[in-house]
């Protein structure tokens, strides 16, 4: 997840501005731990690649 998303964003593909699929939402169309989404989140986050907006999700 992290990966994916870090490649999207450094490609262009994610624009700053785009808001990024719900922990809940990511976890379930790939059908894995909502806890693995937070991790990769968080660390998009940590490293500058998004931001997160209490209450209203992740955005580039």
């Amino acid at each position: 997840i992290y990966n994916h998303y870090k490649d999207l964003i450094v490609s262009g593909k994610l624009k700053p501005g785009a808001k990024l699929p719900s922990i809940r939402k990511c976890a379930l169309e790939r059908m894995i731990s909502r806890t693995t989404v937070e991790a990769a989140y968080l660390q998009l986050s940590a490293e500058g690649y998004i931001i997160s907006k209490p209450g209203s999700g992740f955005y580039v």
